[in-house]
């Protein structure tokens, strides 16, 4: 995730011992550099799945599968809240965009999935609004509306879920995708939504419809992340065998990455411009085998950069 501050960087990985790692983006007129931090935040037992920064810049929260959120305060990066326990790994999470809430999706997992869950707490004391499970599968991710109305999952069963953000209630049902839908996201200036899936499909939604507007095309794989530049103009997909920057508006393909790695499994938006964020390595995981983390910037250009040992 990329904080507020655009000189800040967080990657996530599936580490031991599980640590999250903190970069400083350090930059002049001809190049751009990734540069570690002396910060690591512990707290986090199991693998990390996902991280956010809040809008206003002064949280970070992650999801993992120690079964609760875990959320830090940037000031001093000290843990903050006491949120409930899920009962089950937390895939991912989302602030509202006022930065006041944290909505948190996951599942229950006994040699398979067995539930899932979407929770909206108070992002600095933890306290629960609503918690909602399903009973088919595994909720995969989570995006709150640009208005702060809906919050949207995606989840294992191919199927999109809208609720009220204020008390839950199901706004819409939308059976998206033929398989997983791996991640969701509102655009920041519509009711656009897009929705990503294992079907290698990328759909774009208007949620007062159950027919998706239009389809981008181009992808081979599974698609892993979606995000959307604050603007809305540009939408970013990642899949394994690259990342590609769709055109929000036309929904054709802009540009593929020309990457150093084989495996992507993030990508990322910075707030309030069009900085992307792109993580990815080995596949199948290898320890000994360098990942990639690197940035992309329409005026910079890309700069990568290989970290050892975040796989």
């Amino acid at each position: 995730g990329l904080s507020h501050d655009p000189f800040t960087i967080v990657p996530t990985g599936d580490v031991t011992p599980v640590e999250v790692l903190l970069f400083e983006i350090r930059r002049d007129a001809h190049r751009v550099d990734l540069v570690e931090a002396e910060n690591r935040l512990d707290g986090c037992v199991n693998v990390v799945h996902n991280l956010r920064f809040s809008p206003d810049g002064k949280l970070l929260a992650a999801g993992s599968d120690d079964s609760q959120p875990l959320v830090w305060r940037v000031a001093d990066w000290r843990r903050v809240g006491s949120f409930d326990d899920a009962a089950g790994p937390v895939l991912d999470v989302d602030f509202s965009p006022d930065s006041s809430r944290l909505a948190t999706a996951g599942g229950i997992f006994d040699g398979r999935w067995i539930a899932g869950h979407v929770t909206v707490a108070d992002a600095s004391s933890g306290q629960t609004a609503w918690r909602k499970r399903t009973t088919s599968s595994r909720v995969t991710s989570v995006d709150y509306s640009a208005q702060s109305d809906m919050v949207v999952t995606g989840a294992g069963d191919g199927v999109i879920r809208v609720f009220n953000a204020d008390d839950g209630q199901p706004i819409e049902t939308i059976r998206a995708h033929a398989h997983v839908v791996r991640d969701v996201c509102f655009a920041h200036q519509s009711d656009a939504l897009f929705s990503a899936g294992y079907d290698d499909a990328v759909r774009r939604w208007n949620i007062r419809q159950d027919a998706p507007t239009n389809m981008l095309t181009g992808h081979a794989d599974e698609v892993l992340t979606i995000d959307i530049s604050s603007d809305s103009q540009w939408l970013v997909t990642a899949s394994p065998r690259g990342v590609k920057l769709w055109d929000v508006q036309t929904g054709r393909l802009w540009k593929q990455l020309d990457l150093p790695v084989e495996h992507f499994s993030a990508a990322a938006f910075a707030p309030g411009s069009n900085r992307l964020v792109v993580g990815g390595g080995p596949f199948p995981i290898d320890d000994q085998a360098p990942a990639y983390l690197g940035i992309w910037d329409s005026k910079w250009g890309m700069v990568h950069q290989q970290i050892t040992g975040l796989v």
